[in-house]
């Protein structure tokens, strides 16, 4: 088993000849900090969503160059928040995530574009034990969310009516055979939002894809490699 850091790092890569990488940062190290990291570009630069389990919160940091050679202060996005996944939503940082007091699926987003303050937090699902695993991706338009729901042992998809996440629509089962759903990872395929998946039954790898542009119905799911050995199962 791979031992997680409590430390939270980030690297750069640096374009030599020989492409060589620099000397690793340190972003924080204000006690058991760091879980559950999702990084992505913010208006060009990057930027992190983490959890601080001490303090049970769910931060945000931006770097101050393209390069992430020097990083701004962090703020505090929401109270709880594991599992975070990171994304530009209509030009402001957004979070998606599973909040460790109430155990729900909820959404965030930054009332600027550097994330330096951060609306009320919005409930997607609930009650209780939904949202792990959670996978933020702008689809048709609007922000969307694939997560696992611990209690069925779910896939289940959710999309915003607007384009900021003001208001969403009632989440969609997209699988619920067996125990599916974990590590979950949404993206647009061809016009339409498609899922990759670890199902925990099956011990197998499997992707499906909407039937329409906004995610009410689903297809079939597809086996993209099966009976993955248990030395290779994900924790």
């Amino acid at each position: 088993m791979i031992k997680l850091k409590t430390t939270l790092i980030a690297l750069t890569i640096c374009l030599t000849t020989q492409a060589q990488w620099p000397t690793p940062l340190t972003l924080d190290i204000s006690g058991n900090v760091g879980l559950h990291v999702s990084m992505k570009s913010i208006n060009g630069y990057p930027s992190v969503a983490y959890y601080h389990n001490q303090d049970r919160e769910l931060l945000f940091k931006m770097a101050l160059d393209s390069l992430g050679s020097q990083w701004d202060t962090t703020e505090v996005a929401a109270e709880g928040g594991r599992y975070a996944d990171l994304a530009l939503v209509n030009g402001k940082p957004a979070i998606a995530y599973y909040s460790k007091t109430g155990n729900n699926l909820m959404y965030v987003r930054a009332s600027d574009s550097l994330g330096k303050s951060w609306e009320t937090p919005v409930i997607l699902d609930a009650p209780g034990n939904v949202g792990a695993y959670a996978s933020l991706a702008i689809i048709n338009g609007n922000p969307a969310v694939a997560y696992h729901q611990s209690t069925a042992f779910d896939l289940k998809y959710v999309r915003a009516d607007d384009i900021d996440g003001d208001t969403w629509n009632s989440p969609v089962t997209v699988v619920s055979a067996g125990s599916t759903g974990q590590y979950s990872s949404l993206t647009e395929v061809n016009g339409k939002p498609a899922i990759s998946y670890y199902n925990r039954g099956g011990t197998d790898f499997e992707y499906v894809r909407a039937t329409d542009s906004t995610g009410d119905s689903w297809g079939t799911p597809v086996v993209v490699d099966a009976n993955i050995p248990s030395s290779l199962k994900p924790l």
